[in-house]
């Protein structure tokens, strides 16, 4: 027959999605508490002297490389960024990484950050003389 599964509260639920969705950084020491990523740029070395890296890092789909190659590269260094960046984080809000990765880029005076010269179909070179 069928098996009762036990009622789970909605804020159980919420509390699981936090803990699952929550990106974490740690020492690659192995020496520090895990920290979160606003945690991990403000003290820049864990405690224990390493550097902080991501505790785990997804795979990126074809499906999102493919939807990734039309972006400008601020905008793909705004999607990469999202993806150690917690959804809900309280100090680096989607809006403000945004900002944060405009006003980075806008001091390169192209949208391309770099300009490329073609040498040939396979060959690309920077444009430095700009």
């Amino acid at each position: 027959g069928a098996v009762a599964l036990p009622r789970i509260s909605p804020s159980a639920v919420v509390l699981l999605l936090k803990l699952v969705s929550a990106m974490k950084f740690v020492s690659v020491l192995g020496g520090a508490e895990p920290a979160s990523f606003s945690e991990a740029v403000l003290n820049g070395w864990a405690p224990d002297g390493g550097m902080y890296w991501p505790a785990a890092v997804e795979p990126v789909s074809s499906r999102t490389l493919s939807a990734w190659e039309s972006l400008s590269y601020p905008r793909l260094c705004e999607e990469v960024l999202k993806r150690f960046i917690a959804a809900d984080d309280p100090d680096v809000t989607p809006l403000d990484l945004a900002g944060i990765v405009s006003a980075a880029f806008s001091s390169f005076g192209d949208a391309e950050v770099v300009s490329l010269w073609p040498l040939s179909d396979e060959l690309h070179v920077e444009n430095a003389a700009e």
